[in-house]
């Protein structure tokens, strides 16, 4: 019923580029991310970095982190030995920083992501850690070739794609580096109903399902 909605303001915007699938396909977070990821390919295809930021729709807001004794702040914060520090920061802040010198910092990694959870922030030191990342992902095309999220995933779409894409690092260390950006914070808004739990399966889907 969003659907609309968001029409309406990409009209708007002569830059948006706008993907609606056709009826016939899966209607699943996995069909919804194989798309993305295609129309990322299209769209990027005359770039020299090809970098896509798949972002869900339920992010409310982002936060960045002064890491307890940080060696370089990007934020507003004096760093200290006690604890780290949060402040509110845009998203045009984030993809600035991540884009600048066209990608120069994360050309490296296939997946770059972000921490989803305040939990235990002021004792954050690491800037980084090598976990899953889901949510909001920076995903590296150019290291990414060939691989796809699965269409028919009601869920955990993002970990299968996270494991493939670890597998690559198993030929080449260079390859299938996933990333977690621990300075940067994203909040999302809490949705009581919907989600990826799957309802009302049609009776010719659930064998499908069943061999996913």
């Amino acid at each position: 019923e969003e659907r609309e909605s968001y029409l309406k303001i990409c009209q708007f915007h002569d830059s948006l580029d706008v993907l609606v699938m056709d009826e016939g396909v899966l209607k699943t977070i996995g069909t919804a991310r194989y798309y993305a990821k295609k129309l990322g390919e299209v769209i990027t295809s005359e770039l020299r970095s090809k970098f896509i930021f798949m972002l869900d729709d339920n992010i409310l807001s982002w936060s960045g982190v002064t890491l307890k004794n940080d060696p370089c702040p990007l934020f507003d914060k004096d760093p200290n030995h006690k604890y780290a520090q949060q402040t509110d920061i845009s998203l045009l802040n984030l993809l600035t920083h991540m884009k600048s010198e066209d990608y120069k910092n994360i050309s490296q990694f296939s997946i770059v992501g972000f921490s989803l959870s305040k939990r235990n922030i002021k004792g954050r030191v690491c800037a980084y850690s090598r976990q899953h990342v889901f949510a909001a992902v920076f995903l590296n095309l150019q290291k990414l070739e060939g691989l796809e999220y699965r269409k028919c995933a009601w869920a955990m779409e993002d970990i299968d794609f996270n494991w493939k894409s670890n597998a690559l690092s198993f030929n080449d260390d260079n390859n299938g580096v996933i990333v977690k950006c621990l300075r940067y914070v994203a909040s999302k808004k809490k949705i009581n109903q919907g989600g990826v739990v799957p309802v009302n399966i049609p009776e010719d889907m659930i064998p499908m399902l069943k061999n996913c």
